[in-house]
């Protein structure tokens, strides 16, 4: 919650504090509005379909300049095809279970 955008923070213990931000909020219904929208908008940046396709693209970057560890073993061939199958496999589980 970005204060003032999303919504309002109330420090952690101090029920006064909470209840001028209500009252606050109770008597600019504008606001309030404004507040949803932004808070809407701001959470639909992190379900699991955006943060899936950011985590796979980042997947995707990291293995197309990838190179192989420095261990004297010779590199893996399509060393691109074989990392990522593994994540998307997870995504899909992820994707399905919810």
């Amino acid at each position: 919650v970005t204060p003032g955008r999303e919504g309002l923070l109330a420090p952690p213990g101090q029920p006064d504090a909470l209840a001028r931000a209500v009252e606050y909020l109770l008597n600019r219904p504008r606001l309030r509005r404004q507040m949803g929208q932004a808070g809407q908008h701001t959470a639909r940046r992190y379900s699991w379909d955006s943060v899936a396709e950011n985590v796979l693209a980042v997947y995707h970057r990291v293995a197309k300049t990838a190179q192989p560890a420095q261990t004297g073993l010779p590199a893996p061939a399509n060393l691109e095809q074989r990392a990522l199958p593994a994540p998307q496999r997870a995504l899909r589980r992820l994707t399905h279970d919810v």
